[in-house]
Formats: C-alpha cells, structure tokens, sequence
C-alpha cells in the first residue's frame, strides 16, 4: 500500500490509472470500487481537486475500454467505481481545506439521503425494484434460483441497507485515501482526526426533521433516512469512543469491546454507537475525559 501512495504522489496520473484498473477489476469484485475511489480521494486531499479531476478522467477512460472488452458482471450493469468518484472529490476537497473528518461524513449522510429519497422518486416502489433487480442478477448465474422473498415483507428494508453500502463505501475510501497519504507523510493523520470527530447539533435537528419529514410522506422512506441517521451517527459515536479513550489515556484494547459487538450484533452495536454520538453533540464526552 505504500507502494501505491507514492506512485500517485509522484503523478496524479498514476493515481488516476490505478484507479481505472481496480474500477476494472469491480466489474467482477464490486470490492475493488473502494480501492478505485480511494486513489482518486488520495490524489485530491494531496494535489487538489484539479488532480483529482485527471485522476477520474483517466480512470474513466481505462474504465470504458474495460467495460467494452470485458462486459458487466450479472446484475451489475452500471459500473459501481464511478458512483464514488465523483462524492469523493468534494468529500476529499472539504476534508483537504478543513482538517475536519465531520464534513465529509455529513457530505455522506446527504449522498445517501439523495440516493434512498431517489429511489422512491424514480421508481415508485424501491423494494419491487429491488427484488426485480435480484431476480435479473440471481438468474443470470447458471443453476441458481430466486423464490421466497416478497417485496412487503424480506426487501422492506433493502432499499435503506443499500443506501447504507453506499455511504460505508465513501467513507471506506476516504478513510484509506486518508490512510495512504498519512503513510507517505509518516502521521497518523486520520487516527488523530478520528478521534476529534463530533457532529453539530444543528446536523442532528435536521436528521430529526428530515426523518420525521419523510413519515409524513411515506413510512417506508423514513424507517430508510433513519436507517442512514444510525450509520451516520454511528460513526460519530466510534469516534467518540476513540478519542475518550486516547484523552484518558486508556489502554486501546478496550476498543475490542466495541468492535467486537459490532460484529456480533451490528443493528444493537450501531444503535448504541448512534445514542452515544447524538448525546456527544450536547454532552462532549471527551471534554469530559479531559477534566
């Protein structure tokens, strides 16, 4: 990975043609999109988003002769990579002028809000699109079959899981953008950034607004906008984890607690995580800590 960091500092064009391969490479590991939108984020925070616009440009253009030779994975019709890119260098440009990981998250939250609130706008019903989408996808694999699931009931909540993805694969590559340049920089840039994370209060009136805003309309699209209020706030509350226990001066071990819940019971863990990150907005745990 270090190898990767100087390449793309030495060009922006080098960047921008790794990029392109692992944007290829998604075609059929849809994975390897994080790797391609992280180097397009890692030549912005580095170079500017001048950089970052030759970057996406190149991994455009080996993306199209990609896709022309080697097609789409079933399922997959639209390249996933440059679904990222284009977030990604506002998200890199605010984080490169602020210092601040809080903005690109809350540029997250509103791509995502953007994308499950476009679902509903576009195609009337995401969970029947969704499950069409399965259908078509599952179908194209040789021997496999798709019964058993009902739009109402199995998909209801696929539309906001989705919109979730979405948003962990911003904040992935950003974070490793992030990552590399704090190799190449020998900091640890983003372990210290993380861990002074905290969102405003006024992002949290607007979560309530908007998620209250959306029942009225229609149900399905608030328990989505909640969905994504949780990840958001989630993340602040990992955060806020984080730098409680660098201000006390704790042991990091005791983060294994917190990851290992996560890992045994995301939607419990996320829950918490969020309660703690909202409570932050007013309480300031590490102000706290400190005293």
């Amino acid at each position: 990975m270090r190898d990767l960091g100087a390449l793309a500092i030495r060009n922006p064009a080098g960047a921008g043609l790794l990029a392109g391969g692992f944007a290829v490479m998604a075609l059929r590991l849809p994975f390897f999109a994080i790797l391609s939108g992280g180097l397009v984020a890692f030549a912005t925070l580095r170079s500017g988003w001048r950089s970052g616009m030759l970057a996406v440009a190149l991994a455009g253009a080996l993306l199209a002769v990609g896709y022309g030779y080697f097609g789409a994975r079933p399922g997959l019709a639209v390249p996933l990579a440059p679904w990222l890119w284009l977030p990604l260098l506002v998200m890199a440009g605010a984080l490169r002028r602020s210092g601040s990981q809080h903005i690109p998250l809350l540029l997250a939250a509103g791509v995502m809000a953007a994308f499950v609130i476009g679902a509903y706008l576009l195609t009337g019903d995401p969970a029947r699109f969704w499950r069409d989408w399965l259908e078509q996808a599952i179908a194209a694999v040789p021997g496999s079959g798709f019964t058993g699931f009902r739009p109402g009931d199995d998909l209801r909540l696929i539309n906001g899981f989705m919109g979730i993805l979405y948003g962990l694969a911003l904040m992935l590559s950003l974070w490793l953008a992030r990552w590399l340049q704090g190799l190449a920089d020998g900091q640890r840039t983003l372990a210290d950034e993380f861990r002074r994370l905290e969102l405003p209060k006024g992002g949290l009136v607007l979560a309530v607004g908007l998620v209250w805003a959306a029942g009225l309309v229609e149900p399905g699209m608030m328990v989505d906008l909640l969905m994504q209020a949780l990840l958001v706030y989630g993340i602040a509350g990992l955060a806020v984890i984080h730098g409680v226990l660098a201000v006390r001066g704790m042991t990091p071990r005791w983060l294994a607690v917190a990851y290992l819940m996560l890992a045994l019971f995301p939607p419990e863990a996320v829950a918490v995580l969020a309660l703690v990150g909202a409570l932050d907005a007013f309480i300031r745990f590490r102000e706290q800590g400190e005293s």
